[in-house]
């Protein structure tokens, strides 16, 4: 039997184009993990923060904590990327298809976050352990809580 060169080219370029692909899907996976790692993160943050209200951390260990809530909060939107939703990782990744159907939406729920995180740091900062205490209630449920209600499944 004899294959023509064009028939091996062919197969040749199919062969790449799977592993683009499959390398695709791969970073794409990366992208979610390195997401969701970034959010369990900030959600130890937050238990940081509490802790120094309830007197169990120090106030070194609770700005530290609020800073990275400040310092990650606006890079939020690059954890998106298209192509990272439900649809393509099923099981995989919590992001709902409507961040990107309403992406001017999921900003301003970012900035509103944003805002309330850079209101606590000054709070814990100037030592307010009332505010360390109630505030990381207070961010999860009037910052967080507006993208994860509307843009996150539970996997």
């Amino acid at each position: 039997m004899r294959i023509s060169a064009t028939c091996i080219a062919l197969a040749a370029a199919l062969a790449v184009l799977a592993g683009a692909g499959a390398a695709r899907a791969q970073d794409g996976m990366a992208v979610v993990k390195h997401r969701q790692d970034t959010m369990k993160r900030m959600g130890e943050d937050l238990k940081t923060i509490h802790q120094y209200g309830q007197g169990k951390a120090d106030q070194k260990k609770a700005v530290a904590a609020a800073a990275d809530i400040t310092t990650t909060l606006p890079k939020v939107p690059e954890l998106f990327p298209k192509g990272t939703g439900t649809a393509e990782f099923p099981g995989k990744s919590g992001a709902k298809p409507a961040i990107w159907t309403e992406w001017d939406k999921f900003l301003g729920d970012e900035k509103n976050t944003a805002a309330k995180a850079d209101g606590l740091l000054a709070q814990i900062k100037a030592g307010d352990k009332a505010a360390a205490l109630s505030g990381p209630g207070k961010l999860w449920n009037n910052g967080c809580q507006g993208c994860h209600k509307s843009y996150r499944q539970k996997i």
